[in-house]
C-alpha cells in the first residue's frame, strides 16, 4: 500500500522541480531580451521554490540593479542561498562579495572559504583568487607553493590572469624553482589571450 502513495509523491515533486526550472529558463529568457522586470519576478518564483541557479540570477540582478533597484546586501543574500547548495559560480561570487565587503562585512577568510568550495569544482576564476590569496597572504598564510598550485589549474584551464601570474612565478622562482623558459611559456599563452601583462 505504500509504493503506490510514494510513487504519487514522487510525481507531485517531479512535476514541481519542472514547473521551477521552466521559470528559470523564462527568466533567463527574459533577462536575454533585456526585460529585467519580468525575468526578476520568475526568477523571484524559482529562486523562492529553492533553485540555485534562479537565486544567483536574482542575485545579479540586485547586484547590478536589473529590473530591481541596486541592493548588494539582497544580492550578497540570494548569491549565499546559491552558494550554500554548492552552485560554483555562486560560491565564488560570494567570495567576491566578502573580499570587497559588497553587501557583507568584508572578511577575506571568509572569501578564500568560498572561492576554495568553488575552486574544488574546478571553477578557474576561483582557482585564479584562491591563488592570490595564498601569493599575497591574504585570508590565508602566504604560501608561494599553495598559490602555484591554485594558478596552475587555473593557468590549465585557459585562464589568461593565472597564465601571467604562473610566468611571474616561474620568472621570479617563488614556489616553483626559477625557470625562465617556463615563465615565457605562460607568458605567451597569456599574451595570445590579449592579457598585456603576459
Amino acid at each position: 500500500m505504500k509504493k503506490p502513495k510514494s510513487i504519487f509523491l514522487l510525481a507531485i515533486m517531479l512535476f514541481a522541480c519542472q514547473a521551477m526550472f521552466a521559470q528559470t529558463d523564462k527568466g533567463i529568457e527574459y533577462y536575454n531580451n533585456k526585460d529585467y522586470a519580468n525575468a526578476v519576478k520568475c526568477f523571484q518564483q524559482a529562486a523562492e521554490q529553492g533553485d540555485s541557479i534562479a537565486q544567483y540570477k536574482l542575485s545579479n540582478c540586485y547586484y547590478y540593479g536589473e529590473g530591481v533597484n541596486k541592493d548588494l546586501v539582497e544580492s550578497a543574500k540570494w548569491c549565499r542561498k546559491a552558494a550554500e547548495q554548492g552552485y560554483a559560480r555562486a560560491q565564488y561570487s560570494l567570495g567576491v562579495s566578502y573580499a570587497f565587503g559588497e553587501g557583507v562585512t568584508k572578511n577575506l577568510q571568509e572569501a578564500v572559504k568560498w572561492f576554495r568550495k568553488a575552486a574544488e569544482q574546478g571553477y578557474a576564476d576561483a582557482q585564479y583568487n584562491l591563488g592570490s590569496c595564498y601569493y599575497n597572504g591574504e585570508g590565508v598564510p602566504k604560501n608561494f607553493q599553495e598559490a602555484v598550485k591554485w594558478y596552475r589549474k587555473a593557468a590549465e584551464q585557459g585562464d589568461a590572469d593565472a597564465q601571467s601570474s604562473l610566468g611571474d612565478c616561474y620568472y621570479d622562482g617563488e614556489g616553483v624553482t626559477k625557470n625562465f623558459q617556463e615563465a615565457v611559456k605562460w607568458y605567451r599563452k597569456a599574451a595570445e589571450q590579449g592579457d598585456a601583462d603576459g
